[in-house]
């Protein structure tokens, strides 16, 4: 694989430029969180099959937005359900909508491929 003018082989030990594993991604919300405060950053750790790994993952692209998706939903439906114990007549019915919601992408991330 070329890139940038390099040539990159299938077993080199650096990524091409744009690729990062999880630990280095999760190193730099770090360090960004230091500097700037709280993130709200879901990053799947799994090994994905893309182009930039000759597809030796053991996930697809798919399968790990799903992942990410269903954390998201499940921090969705926690928030939603927390605001339904002190949510006014007014605010209900636009929080169970919200609820419904996240448990129906949870339906959907999770069921059998």
């Amino acid at each position: 694989m070329r890139c940038c003018g390099r040539r990159f082989d299938d077993e080199a030990p650096i990524q091409p430029p744009g690729y990062a594993d999880a630990e280095t991604i999760s190193g730099a919300a770090d360090r960004i969180e230091a500097d700037f405060g709280k993130l709200d950053v879901l990053v799947n750790p799994g090994f994905t099959a893309t182009d930039l790994n000759a597809h030796r993952g053991q996930q697809t692209v798919a399968e790990g937005a799903a992942e990410i998706d269903a954390a998201a939903a499940e921090r969705d439906r926690a928030k939603a359900e927390e605001e339904m114990r002190s949510a006014g007549v007014d605010t209900l019915d636009e929080i169970r909508t919200r609820l419904e919601l996240a448990q129906a992408r949870i339906a959907v991330a999770r069921r059998p491929a």
